[in-house]
């Protein structure tokens, strides 16, 4: 009876489990998947890194850039006769004077000249330099002409730019196309009743009009040349508003107007 119980005891003492080869293997194993892990660079993102920011969108493939000057510019001055105008002076004119008058500026750009045929307008931006206001902040708004209109040689730098200078022939008046042989159809001249932009203007500098309407009046432009009658610039009417606004004919340079134009060429 001794010796089997000693032989059932040696027997169970053989087949208990090895609590510590286990753990070793255990951990020669967590030793490894962690050497693995580095050899391949710690693959697995750690949950408290922030993400990396996003890369810049690339810049539009295949467009261009054209920058164009002004072909022509003048203001039109509230008076029944149309004997004013300032066709040659280096400032236009907008909105309404200190003693009710109203003031409207017109810019032409020769777009046929500045684009090669069939590109296709992607976006504009219209630049000017604000250079006197009697007022603060109001919004200039831009609208497509309607009918060929006139720069000739009328100047007013002498007296200031704002009272206007007499018409001289050919001149854009309040009341004439061209003084003193063609009329609007509406005094003031004619333009789309909608604006293809508008844009605060406040102190002195530079700003800036661009909308998707102002891109395609330039495609409009570029496709149907005789129809290519420029902008007419208009400020609240309806109370003291005047902004001063230099013209091609400015003699500092990086004050004149300017359309920069994106397009694609034709294919």
């Amino acid at each position: 009876m001794k010796s089997t119980t000693l032989n059932s005891k040696s027997r169970t003492r053989r087949s208990s489990p090895q609590p510590k080869a286990n753990d070793s293997r255990r951990a020669r194993l967590a030793i490894l998947i962690a050497g693995t892990a580095w050899l391949l660079g710690c693959s697995h993102a750690d949950p408290l890194q922030p993400p990396p920011p996003p890369r810049p969108s690339p810049p539009p493939q295949g467009d261009s850039t054209a920058v164009l000057t002004a072909a022509k510019d003048n203001t039109l001055y509230e008076t029944a006769l149309g004997e004013l105008s300032n066709g040659a002076g280096e400032y236009f004119f907008v909105g309404r004077t200190g003693s009710g008058r109203l003031r409207r500026g017109l810019i032409g750009f020769d777009i046929a000249a500045g684009l090669p045929s069939g590109a296709t307008v992607t976006s504009v931006s219209l630049t000017f330099h604000m250079s006197r206001t009697i007022v603060g902040p109001e919004s200039i708004a831009v609208h497509n002409v309607l009918a060929e209109w006139g720069e000739s040689t009328s100047n007013s730098n002498v007296l200031g730019g704002g009272g206007g200078a007499p018409s001289a022939p050919g001149d854009a008046t309040w009341i004439h196309t061209f003084f003193d042989t063609s009329l609007w159809v509406s005094p003031g001249g004619d333009f789309s009743t909608a604006s293809s932009a508008a844009e605060p203007v406040d102190t002195v500098g530079f700003y800036n009009w661009s909308t998707p309407q102002m891109a395609a009046d330039v495609q409009a432009w570029l496709d149907d040349p005789s129809k290519n009658f420029g902008w007419i610039l208009i400020g609240p009417e309806n109370m003291t508003s005047t902004k001063r606004f230099d013209t091609r004919e400015n003699t500092t340079g990086m004050f004149r107007p300017r359309l920069t134009v994106r397009y694609k060429p034709a294919p």
